[in-house]
């Protein structure tokens, strides 16, 4: 037999088959939660988003006409959720300080690289959250312009142009601290 792909496990949940949703999760809660901690910069604030997005998923499932979508249909519910919570209190952001100091000059080469990487991090704090969620989307989970605009509810053209944007943000950000 075949392994069954999520579109497969996707209608087998749409039927009430629980081990279907355990594969599920297993799948794409990792990627869920790490797209939802990069949204919230917080997370206690991210585990409480992905929670609540699997439970409406799963309060929802049979509104999902296109089973293949389930992936990107999860992030748009957790997206939601994101913004409803932003709407109804300002979003606070942590700093953190990842300069450290080196214990001596052998390891000048990691300490330029962690500065780095605590700019780069800094610089992606700086962006919007609608600027980091297409980022996100885009670099890491490798999503295409439309289907980013539909995991957001935003036309593709939003979505090609907020990464642009971002992109562009990081870059002159980037370059302003060498």
């Amino acid at each position: 037999m075949p392994p069954r792909s999520l579109t497969d496990h996707c209608l087998a949940f749409q039927q009430g088959d629980q081990r279907a949703l355990e594969h599920l999760y297993e799948v794409c809660h990792p990627p869920l939660a790490r797209f939802v901690e990069v949204l919230c910069r917080d997370r206690e604030e991210a585990a409480d988003l992905c929670q609540e997005a699997w439970v409406r998923a799963m309060q929802k499932i049979s509104s999902l006409r296109d089973p293949g979508r389930f992936q990107s249909w999860l992030f748009a519910i957790a997206h939601r959720e994101f913004q409803r919570r932003c709407h109804r209190r300002p979003a606070s952001r942590a700093v953190v300080d990842e300069d450290v100091p080196a214990p001596d000059e052998a390891v000048e080469a990691l300490v330029l690289r962690q500065e780095q990487v605590a700019a780069a991090g800094r610089a992606i704090d700086a962006l919007s959250p609608e600027h980091r969620a297409v980022l996100w989307l885009s670099v890491v989970d490798g999503l295409k312009h439309a289907e980013i605009g539909r995991v957001l509810g935003i036309p593709e053209g939003t979505a090609r142009s907020r990464l642009h944007y971002a992109l562009q943000a990081l870059r002159r950000d980037l370059e302003d601290h060498r």
